[in-house]
């Protein structure tokens, strides 16, 4: 079978790539693109590489103009809010169904339901950054905070600071044992039992063992999804994860 893509994780660095890299990397994908997908871009400099990503967005928005796009910005750098905001007006499409339809039924003018961004901070840099800047964010697109877990006596301390955001993108040291891994997904449950769901891990396999609910709660399905890795040099990697759906 033909799998549709999903997802594209993108490395980039203005350094080595252009906007007509990305241009034709994304025409290369355009008529291959699952209706629902996502460009996730790990950005060393958003404010030089804001013109890689709006190359690379837009001949897929064109060619799928009844698509559902998800875009993730992913920086250690804070950049200016401007770039943010002209980012969302280039990938959005305001004629979309989804966006009419809203515009109709809710009475409010230019909200686009079929783009949405969000922002990847790292927690260990939260307490450097300006915080009227990070509220600015806020007030825009939901912003998520990676965090690296070194030990379990930080789990407890970090969730609570972190339960009035967005979420949290949750990352376990290479190499972790198994053992381990659930000892720290039992405690982190315990803490966030009300609302498991703004907790997500960026490893695809320990997501699933989340997601099973202690393997109490049989998946209702699963489906496969089609992800493509693409470094800095544009040298891609295909992969294939298992998603269940509960």
């Amino acid at each position: 079978m033909n799998h549709p893509v999903t997802k594209v994780i993108l490395e980039l660095d203005s350094q080595i790539q252009t906007p007509s890299q990305m241009k034709d990397l994304a025409r290369s994908l355009k008529t291959h693109i699952a209706n629902c997908f996502t460009a996730w871009f790990n950005c060393q400099n958003l404010s030089s590489e804001a013109s890689l990503i709006e190359a690379f967005l837009s001949p897929l928005v064109q060619a799928n103009p009844h698509g559902i796009f998800n875009v993730v910005l992913e920086t250690e750098t804070p950049f200016p809010i401007e770039i943010l905001e002209e980012l969302l007006a280039y990938a959005s499409n305001p004629d979309h169904f989804l966006n009419r339809y809203y515009l109709f039924s809710s009475y409010e003018e230019n909200i686009i339901y079929s783009t949405q961004f969000v922002i990847v901070l790292p927690l260990h840099q939260k307490d450097q950054m300006d915080p009227k800047w990070l509220e600015d964010l806020e007030d825009r697109v939901p912003v998520i905070w990676s965090w690296k877990i070194s030990s379990e006596k930080e789990i407890q301390r970090t969730l609570k600071a972190l339960q009035d955001k967005d979420g949290v993108l949750v990352e376990f040291p290479p190499n972790l044992d198994e053992e381990t891994i659930q000892k720290i997904l039992r405690r982190i449950k315990k803490i966030a039992s009300d609302d498991p769901d703004w907790i997500q891990f960026r490893d695809a396999g320990i997501q699933r063992i989340w997601d099973q609910k202690d393997g109490e709660t049989p998946p209702a399905c699963e489906i496969e999804e089609k992800v493509i890795h693409y470094t800095t040099k544009l040298e891609a990697t295909e992969g294939y994860l298992p998603r269940a759906i509960f």
